[in-house]
């Protein structure tokens, strides 16, 4: 697998943004969305993913779904997987009630997907769509004070 050339400007960009890079291979993952089917990497192939880990109990996780709703929009071509470590029916009353339109994924018991969560939530991750740069964000975070300009520089930099 080719691994990306970190440039100055993208080590810079990804500290401005708070992020920081995984080293190593992305862990697989697996989720059940609200249809119930079981989806995992594989069902993204070429798209650049945003996973953001949350709960319907986690104040700061709810505040940030909106946002990175929007981000996503700015990024092109990415998708964004919101992933609930919670029951199915705390995530669809969660969203029902806040009126926010948005997949009710639900993390799976694989023993993969806790190494994403393995420092707690919210957790959020940018994987690039050749899946070799791998980003992340620990904890709570304002995504709506990122401009316009640097979400584009972190799409160059994951496509």
């Amino acid at each position: 697998m080719p691994t990306h050339s970190w440039a100055s400007a993208d080590a810079k960009l990804i500290d401005r943004l708070g992020l920081e890079k995984i080293q190593g291979e992305v862990p697989q993952f697996e989720f059940s969305n609200s249809k119930s089917e079981v989806l995992n990497a594989g069902a993204f192939k070429s798209k650049i993913l945003i996973l953001h880990f949350w709960a319907t109990w986690c104040e700061s996780c709810k505040k940030e779904l909106p946002q990175l709703s929007k981000l996503q929009e700015t990024m092109a071509g990415a998708e964004f997987i919101p992933l609930a470590d919670d029951s199915k029916e705390s995530v669809r009353a969660y969203l029902e009630n806040s009126h926010l339109s948005m997949p009710g994924n639900i993390l799976t018991s694989k023993s993969d997907n806790k190494k994403f969560i393995a420092w707690g939530i919210p957790m959020t991750y940018f994987i690039s769509a050749n899946r070799n740069v791998f980003l992340r964000a620990r904890g709570a975070k304002d995504w709506s004070q990122i401009s316009t300009a640097d979400l584009q520089e972190l799409n160059q930099i994951l496509k």
